[in-house]
């Protein structure tokens, strides 16, 4: 008979199962973040980092944002009174944390001690945007965030309806 003599499994079989004591057989799981992704497809954006991003974010209210963190030791200012404050407007859960757990939930060295964890940015169907008298911009191949930026602000003050990424 072909196949493997101390399983009888194929090698096709699937993800290989390890055995636990005196429970059987389980499956490792890989540890993983919080999930803050929904499974629908989705832009990014889940992560904002930054005192004028998240203030920003906080302020748009066009997606729900999930968490906001802020670094225990940072000090008072307008404007992270005014994150607080609009924080507490909305409900949302707002929790100072030491640096070296914000340093480890940022993705950037410039969170400026604050991160928020919101609903990705949804797109928009190209059809849609695509309407009679649209301006679009169309961008391919930027990796860098502050590139991007760059250009989405450029593309807002010049009259821009939507962006092509």
């Amino acid at each position: 008979m072909g196949g493997s003599a101390s399983s009888g499994r194929s090698r096709l079989a699937g993800p290989r199962l390890k055995a636990a004591p005196s429970r059987g057989l389980v499956r490792r799981p890989k540890p993983q973040k919080p999930e803050y992704r929904h499974k629908q497809a989705a832009l990014g954006g889940e992560q904002v980092e930054g005192r004028q991003a998240v203030r920003e974010l906080l302020l748009a209210e066009r997606r729900q944002v999930l968490e906001v963190l802020v670094a225990d030791q940072l000090a008072e200012s307008p404007a992270m009174a005014e994150i607080r404050n609009l924080a507490l407007e909305r409900r949302i859960p707002l929790r100072r944390v030491s640096e070296r757990r914000l340093e480890a939930a940022a993705r950037t060295q410039a969170h400026q001690g604050v991160v928020a964890f919101a609903r990705p940015i949804r797109p928009t169907p190209l059809e849609e945007l695509c309407r009679p008298g649209a301006f679009l911009l169309a961008v391919e191949g930027v990796s860098d965030p502050g590139n991007l930026g760059a250009l989405v602000r450029a593309a807002h003050c010049a009259g821009a309806t939507g962006l092509v990424i």
